[in-house]
């Protein structure tokens, strides 16, 4: 039976500042809530293997990731609370997350071990980088950037290196 993440409030309209994250079957049956601490948890994220959810929380009063490995009733948090971190996104080993944070001053794009070693910052400009996506196999990322101003989408190696636009114009050409 398949399942599906669920982010809802808990609360009256005063308290919607409040959203916790539910699994449920795809029919709405059998929910199971994942989070319980009564913050704004938002931005879920199945594991490739689904034992696993990542999520952006405000319990530390910013937003910071966490990863609540359901089956076994324990938590990970990868960022150890450092900056703002936001969007996280497994890699589809699931051994890895990619997310956006501002650790060093400015919205930069990261990944690390799920435990939380292994961290690298892949990007470095003066524009946000945010919402990373990891290719298929693992090999790219994907993510959004201002470097020219308005919001484009970029590819790098997930290992670094440079960010290409893969934008194309009308024509095919570029």
């Amino acid at each position: 039976l398949r399942r599906v993440l669920v982010l809802g409030a808990t609360d009256t309209i005063e308290q919607r500042n409040v959203k916790e994250i539910f699994i449920a079957d795809y029919d709405g049956f059998n929910q199971r809530r994942v989070t319980v601490n009564r913050q704004l948890n938002v931005f879920p994220s199945w594991s490739p293997d689904g034992r696993a959810i990542a999520y952006t929380s405000y319990r530390r009063g910013y937003p910071d990731i966490f990863i609540s490995l359901i089956y076994q009733g324990t938590m990970e948090t990868p960022t150890n609370g450092t900056g703002q971190n936001w969007l996280p996104a497994f890699s589809p080993d699931g051994t890895r997350i990619a997310f956006t944070s501002n650790r060093d001053g400015n919205w930069e794009i990261y990944t690390s071990r799920i435990d939380g070693s292994d961290l690298r910052r892949l990007t470095a400009n003066q524009a946000t980088d945010s919402a990373p996506c990891w290719s298929p196999n693992g090999a790219q990322l994907a993510f959004t950037s201002d470097r020219t101003g308005t919001n484009q989408i970029y590819v790098m190696s997930a290992d670094g290196g440079p960010a290409i636009d893969p934008a194309f114009n009308i024509d095919g050409e570029g």
